[in-house]
């Protein structure tokens, strides 16, 4: 079987820094990359606990219109983060202007979840397990 590992999670917004900083001061993501598209438009690659998430504008004109990519509905479903403290992480997502979906919970002994739709429509599940 060949061996499979997640690279990077892929997002498109309009205003790649300032969903960047969303990133950067709710998760303490780090930026490794900053660039230009061909198309001249902005991307920014980030470095959260050890994955790569990169965010860029997209195509001009955007090529995801369903009659050029039938799976556009079909997009990112949420991230999942891991923490050692989750109720510090979820109210630094509220600052930063996240909304609470599902606020903590316990869903089995040890493990704890909350889930927060962050800009851009991007739901995050937050994890913390002992």
């Amino acid at each position: 079987m060949a061996k499979v590992w997640l690279e990077h999670v892929h997002i498109v917004t309009p205003d790649p820094m300032k969903l960047a900083a969303f990133y950067q001061n709710t998760f303490d993501a780090k930026i490794t990359r900053k660039g230009t598209l061909p198309n001249g438009a902005p991307s920014v690659s980030l470095d959260l606990g050890g994955f790569r998430l990169a965010i860029m504008a997209p195509d001009t004109p955007d090529k995801r219109e369903p009659s050029n990519n039938p799976h556009k509905h079909f997009g990112l479903e949420h991230l999942g983060v891991r923490t050692d403290d989750i109720e510090t992480v979820v109210k630094r997502a509220k600052i930063e202007g996240a909304t609470v979906i599902q606020d903590v919970t316990e869903v089995r002994p040890g493990h704890r979840v909350a889930f927060i739709l962050a800009p851009e429509n991007t739901m995050i599940e937050i994890g913390e397990a002992n």
